[in-house]
């Protein structure tokens, strides 16, 4: 109900690939079952990167377009980024990443929590020598 489009749009880190990323495709399709169910519509997948084109952007990038945006892999270090496709949209939530403040939800991984439950699995499943790797932080 209620107004709007009924469309959402989703925007894509630059270092990601639509297509080939295994974590955001399952993640896409997520998001689009969603979506369907609750009768609305992905409008549009695009990286940053393509939405830095004027005329690609003023198409996809406006409240006459999209209901709002779903911003993937994106979080503090995008801050500038964020507030700017919030600024044409009005909507943003960051998924897989965090966002202090600054008026958008964010929908992100407990990684200690999920490295728990996974080292609890394999334990009670009999396995006593577990290693871990993990991205290096900067």
């Amino acid at each position: 109900g209620g107004g709007g489009t009924g469309q959402v749009g989703c925007i894509l880190f630059p270092t990601f690939t639509k297509f080939s990323e295994p974590f955001f495709a399952e993640l896409l399709e997520g998001i689009d079952r969603a979506l369907r169910e609750a009768k609305r519509h992905l409008y549009f997948v695009h990286s940053v990167h393509e939405l830095s084109e004027p005329s690609l952007r003023l198409r996809m990038l406006n409240p006459n377009s999209v209901d709002g945006c779903l911003v993937l892999g994106m979080g503090e270090r995008n801050r500038a980024e964020i507030d700017a496709i919030r600024g044409l949209v009005g909507h943003v939530v960051i998924v897989s990443d965090y966002l202090e403040g600054g008026g958008s939800s964010s929908v992100y991984f407990d990684g200690v929590s999920c490295g728990l439950l996974a080292t609890r699995t394999l334990l009670a499943r009999g396995h006593r020598r577990i290693g871990c790797v993990q991205k290096r932080r900067r």
